[in-house]
C-alpha cells in the first residue's frame, strides 16, 4: 500500500489526480477522481490498455512516458508511469504553461520539436487523439532544445467518434492526427507572433 499525501499531488485534470509516488521520486501515479458510467471503463483503464497496444505496434516511443502498471494506494487503485523532469531535475511543465509564460521560452525551437513530433505521429499513425496543450509536457533539455512528452495517451480507447473510424482505418486516422497536429502548431505560433518571436 502506497500512501498518497495532498503534499504529493503535482497535477489536476477534469478525470484525474496526479501525485508523485512518495517512495520514487522518478514515478508519478494517478488517480481517478470518480468512477466512470456503468459499462464505462475508467480513464487508467483506457491509457493502460492504449499503452500496451502502442508498445505492440511500435516498440518504445520517447514522446511518451514509460508505464508500469497499476498499483494500491490509500486513495484506491492508480497507474503508475515515469516522472518526466528537465535536465536540471524540476518537473516538466504542460505545454498550456509554456505558452503562458512564452517570455521564458524559445518559441521558435518550441514549434521545431513539435512539428518533428507531429510528423512522426502521423507518418507512424501513433494514435494519439488527445493531442492539445494539456496533456503535452514540454521536457527543457540541457542543450536548450525541448522535448514534449504526451502524458494522456487513452488514443483510439478515448476517440470521441459516434462510429471510431479513425480508430481502425488508417487513413481517417491519419487525418484526425493531422487536425490535431496542426491546431498545436499554430497554438505555438500565435503565441510567438503576440511575443514577437516569429
Amino acid at each position: 500500500m502506497i500512501h498518497l499525501q495532498e503534499r504529493d499531488l503535482i497535477a489536476v485534470s477534469k478525470t484525474r489526480k496526479c501525485y508523485l509516488h512518495p517512495e520514487d521520486p522518478d514515478k508519478v501515479i494517478k488517480i481517478v477522481q470518480r468512477k466512470p458510467k456503468f459499462g464505462k471503463q475508467d480513464a487508467n483503464w483506457k491509457e493502460w490498455r492504449n499503452y500496451q497496444y502502442l508498445m505492440k505496434r511500435h516498440s518504445q516511443l520517447d514522446f511518451i512516458s514509460t508505464y508500469h502498471g497499476f498499483v494500491d494506494t490509500s486513495l484506491g487503485r492508480g497507474l503508475c508511469s515515469n516522472c518526466i523532469r528537465d535536465d536540471d531535475g524540476r518537473v516538466s511543465v504542460r505545454l498550456e504553461k509554456v505558452l503562458a509564460n512564452r517570455r521564458n521560452y524559445d518559441l521558435a525551437v518550441l514549434e521545431k520539436a513539435l512539428r518533428q513530433l507531429s510528423k512522426i505521429i502521423v507518418e507512424k499513425n501513433v494514435q494519439l487523439f488527445d493531442l492539445n496543450q494539456f496533456n503535452i509536457l514540454i521536457q527543457v533539455l540541457s542543450d536548450g532544445t525541448y522535448r514534449p512528452v504526451s502524458i494522456d495517451i487513452k488514443g483510439r480507447y478515448n476517440n470521441y467518434e459516434f462510429i471510431p473510424v479513425s480508430t481502425y482505418i488508417t487513413f481517417f486516422s491519419r487525418l484526425k492526427l493531422k487536425r490535431r497536429c496542426q491546431r498545436l502548431l499554430q497554438m505555438v505560433q500565435q503565441a510567438a507572433s503576440e511575443n514577437g518571436q516569429f
